[in-house]
């Protein structure tokens, strides 16, 4: 639940953001002096941006009173440095300047809650990593053809992944399996692989439009499905770019006859709300990824209860994996995982409204 004293502290982590970053850095040279290396310009603007990142996501975590998200980003930051081949001792040494440096700018009001966040992410930091799994398991139905499309995929080679998805089409494989078992779980896999820096941003990007093109060369086969006369609204927040798992959870529901209108990302909020009362969804599913825009979110969904509009609100997306309690803390009626989970708490949010 959002407190007061979280907000305003989140404000304030907010406002001081680019003022701090290179007091924090100056404080980490100053008590450990030995993770300065060789600190050229261009190193010092990146670790001054790094900083940035930190304080934005233990700021969206105190608003939420999320620690999990903290130990989150603490988790993969700790996969990314050893995947670049950097000492984790000058991440924790960075948390305990930023600790230090807030500490002594910040009302002492703050000073208990300060201490407690970036003390987990120090913890989370000191363990032993435990990498991810893949998300393309060998034991389950359609990983082979899974991996196949993602080695397509990476090789460039579009035209044959496009062909090994039309194939098991025509073979009888349903439009919902392929979308849960091969590209929902590729697209998951090309981005655990960015995110540990395994593959460049130019590639996720060029994987991601593979999909795209995957998923409309489907649209025939999911256009003709008896309606149910249920209606679902689907947008991502505005500034949130990363739309497929919601098109996928749109086509989804399309398959199993509701009426659909996906709204795409980077959506104003505006234009949400018109479209809400327009359609008179049974159900609005709202998408997030990236945890720096859970405050959107929050604001998006009071603005849409300050309308008036009492639609049922689902979220969905990575911040919502990690912290499992969150979808009360933002607002929403409920969460799910995948679109298959979002079917099912669909239903029963249209027959408690019923």
């Amino acid at each position: 639940m959002q407190t007061e004293v979280s907000q305003e502290l989140k404000r304030l982590i907010d406002k001081m953001n680019i003022s701090l970053r290179p007091v924090i850095l100056d404080k980490q040279f100053e008590i450990a002096p030995y993770t300065k290396g060789t600190n050229s310009e261009r190193r010092r603007e990146a670790s001054l941006q790094d900083i940035g990142y930190n304080l934005s996501y233990l700021a969206q975590a105190i608003e939420l009173n999320s620690p999990n998200l903290f130990v989150s980003y603490s988790n993969w930051l700790k996969g990314l440095m050893l995947d670049l081949g950097f000492s984790i001792t000058s991440v924790i040494e960075n948390f305990r300047a930023m600790k230090i440096v807030m500490l002594d700018n910040f009302p002492v009001d703050y000073h208990t809650i300060i201490s407690e966040y970036i003390e987990i992410g120090i913890k989370e930091l000191g363990q032993d990593f435990i990498p991810d799994e893949s998300y393309i398991d060998p034991a389950k139905p359609y990983s082979k053809h899974a991996l196949d499309f993602l080695a397509y995929a990476l090789g460039g080679k579009r035209h044959e992944a496009s062909q090994l998805i039309l194939s098991l089409v025509k073979n009888g494989v349903p439009i919902k399996t392929i979308y849960l078992e091969i590209l929902q779980k590729v697209q998951y896999e090309v981005g655990h692989l960015w995110h540990t820096n395994k593959i460049s941003i130019a590639q996720e990007h060029y994987i991601t439009s593979l999909i795209q093109l995957v998923i409309s060369q489907l649209y025939p086969f999911i256009l003709n499905n008896k309606p149910n006369n249920k209606t679902l609204i689907s947008a991502c927040i505005s500034g949130e770019l990363h739309e497929i798992g919601l098109r996928m959870l749109s086509d989804i529901f399309e398959l199993e006859g509701w009426d659909t209108w996906f709204l795409g990302a980077n959506l104003p909020d505006q234009e949400i709300i018109s479209m809400i009362k327009d359609k008179k969804p049974d159900v609005l599913a709202l998408s997030v990824t990236m945890t720096f825009h859970l405050d959107k979110l929050t604001k998006l969904i009071q603005k849409i209860r300050d309308a008036g509009i009492s639609t049922p609100i689902m979220v969905g997306g990575y911040p919502f994996n990690n912290d499992r309690t969150l979808w009360k803390k933002v607002g929403a009626d409920g969460w799910a995982m995948d679109p298959d989970h979002a079917l099912k708490f669909a239903a029963r949010l249209t027959e408690l409204a019923g």
